[in-house]
């Protein structure tokens, strides 16, 4: 019975439980993360998009239905291609895009060919770069975001795209007075 204690506390993987929280992007990029809620019986997603400035407020967020979605994957490939395209329509010239799903980040920010199921909605993102003066793709785990889970995860209410200036849906908004809260106190 010890032998299989010790075997077994062996097998647990031992992971250190960093905290992470949102953190203010470079300078006067604008930090946009985004997050996807798929949702399979409809083939639909919700993505949850939240620009930010270097203080943490809000300068737009976002809610944008996608439809024909097969995967959890593709879901959050068409919610970073709705960052660069939402980014560049408000005019960000300088924009630091953060997303919790390796493949499209790793997709995004390699060069050689890519030949995943979410490949022609990254080669779409890789065009849209070329129309910033900077961008930058990071990866960050779903515990810096959670404004932009709770906005994707509210749009599971909203069948059409939704915009907010300045503010957010009354939902989001104590995830965003904490994280604002967190900036600099660490």
């Amino acid at each position: 019975m010890v032998e299989n204690e010790l075997l077994e506390r062996s097998l647990v993987p031992k992971t250190a439980t960093k905290s992470v929280k949102w953190e203010p992007p470079d300078g006067d990029m604008a930090n946009i993360n985004f997050d996807a809620s798929f949702e399979q019986d409809h083939n639909t997603s919700k993505a949850g998009i939240i620009a930010r400035n270097k203080d943490g407020l809000i300068m737009v967020a976002c809610i944008y239905p996608s439809t024909n979605i097969s995967t959890p994957e593709m879901a959050e490939a068409w919610a970073c291609l709705h960052v660069v395209t939402f980014g560049e329509e408000l005019g960000f010239r300088e924009i630091c895009v953060e997303g919790d799903t390796m493949m499209v980040d790793k997709g995004v920010t390699t060069t050689g060919e890519d030949r995943s199921c979410i490949s022609n909605v990254i080669k779409a993102v890789k065009c849209k770069c070329a129309n910033f003066t900077k961008i930058k793709f990071r990866f960050v785990p779903c515990s810096a975001k959670t404004t932009a889970h709770a906005l994707a995860k509210e749009g599971r209410s909203h069948e059409r795209l939704e915009y907010w200036m300045e503010e957010t849906p009354a939902s989001v908004e104590d995830i965003v007075n904490k994280d604002r809260i967190g900036i600099g106190n660490e």
